[in-house]
């Protein structure tokens, strides 16, 4: 049914509502307004910048003023600063601050300013830390409420600063570290202070450090639920959450005058206590790219299961002082790096890390170093690793090392730091070591310390300075930064086994000083090969025996290496004319430069002998020796066909033997009884011999020789030697004359091995031959034949005796040199004749030129007065008769016999 045209209940109320709602709103816009051209003026500039200078407890000026609408109703200042007093440097800038107007408040009659808006502000720590305490002091009512009436400073309208809420948009913070000068800048700053309506606190704050935000970035968020409105900062209970991006600590730390590591450090935590203690903190963390000393830390992940800080205690605020407070304790999840110079990775697995009093401990810190290393365990403390002295640690590791990658890893990184040459005795290490080791320093510029001691189980290296390898290394050696020490490290070279103990110090010096015993029991003759001259040991099974001792004196002239061997079946190549010598059983000791050596048997390819000797210097070589041989085939102990040795390495060298041999075998010859002497000076050896028989005579003599040209100088003395037998050792046996010899001279001979060529001496003899015979020789023969002159015209030669010529003497004089022997006094006498001779023999072609005088004698007038035409001259009167003379030239075997002027006598 349709509205009978009264009006309707809604109408009604319109109609009677209306004006009171359009007066209200008209008072509400006019109230607004008026309060917008109040806020508008400098009257409430100045009321407001006086509360908030009184509230900051410091000078507030501002540039200007007007009325912000940009985030509500509310007072915009331009241009802020806040200082201590005229004249101070300010610590506080705003390009812009919003002071905003509560609405709510307004309808009470009430102009209060609850919300602060802050557009680029800029404070400086820690002169403006007190305005952070001012700040959060109670507001002047309650969130929800409002003041009466009377509240206020000059009743209804009257301006009044209760925050509520305080804004920072792209702020900046500046804490300038004292005494130091330096300056850490956090910029971009975002926050938002607010309390809550049971008086708490609320905080907001998102910043970057640096400049640009090169250092990182800090997020927080904090809450005080317990606060009642103190004014003591530390007195406030906060909790909340705080959050670290990629923050650079080292350049932190320059920012604070304080040298911290280099690492980048990410966190994301809960917190909980009060700004000056006590403060709980736990989260999670990750650092990389870090660095403490010579470790470097790629990537680590890490539990933070309790942070505590204990507060100042009333004291200054400062770095040390906050360390000293701090306790925190750190689980090791997963920690990636590099320690020293070495590319080997280094994972850790566990581990726990504990600061307490400056201190930061590790205990049970275990991984993997490399491939195939193990770290059991790495326990330590760091001390003032946070402060410009530098840290100081002290850290005790034991590993399982594998030697082969960790070795050669070492021997690169530390090539420099060896001894010069120390690769051309170590390389390619292989095996395990097990290490304990304890590393301290002290401070920034402190010398790295270490001590502990490695267990090397099957180890083994190669030895390039002598192309071997040493293998089964077993044993523990002592290490610290100044010796090497081990009691019991064995090792095998080849198929022998040698034990070693004693200590190197300085072994990383350029001199190291050892003090090492060498031990060893029938070590094998071709594992020793490597380690002397190149053909000196030749390995035919012997054995080795002894001790050697390798020490430096007190008096540091070098290192002396001593020790006793003995020698079984060892076979040596040490004379470069006599063949290898073999010592069956000897004994060798030195210490030192000096040594003594008993040889009780030895072997030469031609004979035994024994002998022992004194060693007065190795280096250059001085040694006496006595050698006694019973039987010597000297032909084939001699070695005459081996290379020459050019070098000087002897050509200092001293030796002085004394020989002797109870029969002395060369090629035809045969001496017994021989004594010897011999000193080896100045690449020159001087040979005496004492006494020898041979050939039923006495043989003396000196003889020098000089290695270097194979020339030899023979000073001989015989007596009494049967010829036939000299002339066979001289190897020109002959049957055609005979007698004994006697003589000597002085012989030069360019190569001694050709001692047995007469044309190749230089020489001056004087032989004489008493009681021989003369069996035919062709001289002789074709001598007797020209005494005939009818024989001569006849061809009818006179035979000499079958038995040949007797005689007494043959004496003489030569001059042998340039292949020729020269004669002026050669002389034969019998009884029958006299032979008188001068001329020269070619050695070489084997020729002669001689004028022979033939003088008969009394006991041939009878058999010479038959010959027709000599026996009528004799027998008119043989005192008339003085000399035959003769040319015999031509060849040795059929020379020419030409009679030249019979010399008459005077009567």
């Amino acid at each position: 049914m349709r509205d009978s045209g009264r009006p309707t209940l809604r109408r009604r109320l319109w109609r009677w509502l209306r004006f009171p709602f359009a007066i209200v709103a008209a008072v509400f816009v006019a109230l607004v307004v008026w309060v917008a051209w109040l806020l508008s003026g400098q009257r409430y500039q100045q009321m407001l910048t006086q509360q908030i200078g009184a509230r900051l407890g410091a000078e507030v000026h501002v540039v200007s003023s007007r009325l912000s609408l940009h985030y509500g109703l509310g007072i915009q200042f331009d241009t802020v600063s806040v200082r201590h007093g005229l004249g101070a440097t300010p610590f506080f800038t705003a390009d812009r601050i919003d002071v905003l107007l509560d609405l709510s408040a307004l309808l009470h009659g009430q102009l209060l300013f609850r919300h602060i808006a802050c557009t680029k502000p800029r404070i400086r720590l820690p002169e403006g830390m007190g305005t952070t305490l001012a700040v959060l002091r109670r507001p002047a009512t309650a969130p929800g409420q409002t003041e009466s009436a009377g509240q206020g400073a000059e009743g209804w309208f009257s301006p009044t600063l209760a925050l509520e809420q305080l804004r920072w948009n792209d702020g900046e913070i500046v804490y300038a570290a004292k005494p130091s000068g330096a300056s850490l800048l956090l910029t971009h700053i975002d926050g938002a202070l607010a309390y809550g309506a049971d008086m708490d606190l609320t905080l907001r704050l998102s910043a970057t450090l640096g400049q640009n935000g090169e250092m990182g970035q800090v997020a927080l968020q904090a809450s005080t639920p317990k606060w009642k409105g103190e004014v003591i900062l530390g007195q406030i209970q906060w909790q909340g959450e705080i959050r670290l991006n990629r923050m650079m600590l080292q350049q932190v730390g320059h920012s604070l005058g304080a040298e911290w590591p280099p690492l980048t450090l990410d966190f994301n935590g809960q917190y909980q206590g009060k700004w000056e203690g006590p403060l709980e903190l736990t989260g999670d963390m990750k650092v990389t790219s870090a660095r403490l000393g010579g470790v470097r830390i790629g990537e680590g992940k890490a539990k933070l299961t309790k942070l505590r800080w204990a507060g100042s205690g009333g004291g200054i605020f400062t770095l040390p002082s906050v360390l000293s407070a701090v306790v925190a304790e750190l689980r090791i999840e997963d920690m990636k790096g590099e320690v020293g110079d070495w590319s080997l990775p280094v994972t850790l697995h566990k581990g726990d890390v504990t600061l307490r009093n400056s201190e930061l401990t590790i205990a049970g810190v275990a991984g993997i170093y490399g491939a195939k290393s193990q770290i059991t365990e790495v326990t330590g403390i760091l001390k003032n690793f946070l402060t410009g002295q530098g840290p100081k640690l002290a850290l005790r590791l034991a590993a399982d090392l594998d030697l082969e990658e960790w070795g050669d890893q070492m021997l690169t990184a530390h090539a420099e730091a060896l001894p010069i040459g120390f690769s051309q005795y170590l390389t390619q290490p292989r095996g395990r070591a097990l290490v304990r080791l304890g590393l301290q320093t002290a401070g920034a510029r402190g010398a790295l310390n270490y001590d502990g001691e490695a267990t090397f189980q099957q180890a083994a290296f190669h030895a390039p300075q002598w192309n071997v390898d040493i293998t089964d290394v077993n044993g523990k050696v002592q290490v610290s930064k100044t010796a090497l020490t081990t009691d019991a490290l064995s090792f095998r070279i080849g198929e022998s086994r040698l034990n070693v103990q004693g200590d190197v110090r300085d072994y990383l010096a350029s001199q190291p000083k050892p003090d090492l015993h060498l031990a060893f029991t029938a070590v094998h003759d071709q594992d020793l090969v490597p380690f002397l001259p190149q053909g000196k040991l030749l390995p035919q099974g012997g054995t080795l025996s002894g001790q050697v001792g390798v020490a430096l004196p007190a008096q540091g002239e070098g290192i002396q290496v001593n020790g006793r061997v003995a020698l079984n079946r060892v076979r040596l190549d040490l004379v470069d004319f006599l063949q290898p010598l073999e010592v069956v059983d000897g004994e060798l000791s030195w210490q030192g430069q000096s040594g003594t050596f008993i040889i009780k048997q030895g072997r030469l390819p031609g004979g035994e002998f024994s002998g022992r000797g004194r060693v007065q210097s190795f280096t250059p070589l001085n040694i006496e020796l006595s050698g006694d041989f019973g039987d010597l085939n000297l032909k084939t102990a001699l070695a005459l066909d081996k290379p020459e040795d050019t070098s000087l390495t002897d050509a200092n060298k001293v030796v002085r033997a004394d020989l002797t041999c109870g029969r002395l075998t060369y090629k035809a010859m045969q001496v017994e009884g021989l004594r010897l002497s011999c000193l080896w000076h100045d690449r020159q050896a001087d040979l005496h011999v004492t006494e020898a028989k041979a050939q039923g005579g006495t043989i003396r003599g000196e003889a020098m020789l000089w290695p270097d040209s194979d020339a030899m100088f023979v000073s001989p003395q015989l007596v009494n030697v049967s010829l036939p037998g000299f002339l066979r050792a001289l190897g020109t046996p002959t049957a055609a004359l005979s007698g004994t010899l006697s003589g000597e001279g002085k012989i030069y001979l360019p190569d001694w091995r050709a001692w047995d060529n007469l044309a190749r001496w230089d020489a001056m003899l004087s032989l004489a031959v008493k009681d021989g015979v003369t069996q035919r020789l062709p001289i002789l023969v074709r001598l007797w034949s020209a005494l005939s002159l009818q024989g001569l015209l006849s061809f009818q030669l006179p035979a000499l005796p079958n038995e040949g010529l007797a005689f007494s003497s043959l004496t003489g004089d030569f001059a042998l040199g340039k292949g020729l022997a020269v004669t002026k006094n050669l002389s034969l006498n019998s009884s029958a004749v006299q032979i008188d001779t001068r001329g020269e023999i070619n050695l070489a072609q084997r020729t002669m030129d001689l004028r022979i005088g033939l003088v008969p004698l009394h006991g041939i007038t009878s058999s010479v007065a038959k010959v027709p035409l000599a026996g009528k001259l004799l027998a008119r009167g043989a005192d008339m008769l003085t000399t035959l003379p003769f040319r015999v030239s031509g060849a040795y075997d059929d020379p020419t016999v030409t009679p030249l002027l019979v010399d008459m006598g005077g009567r």
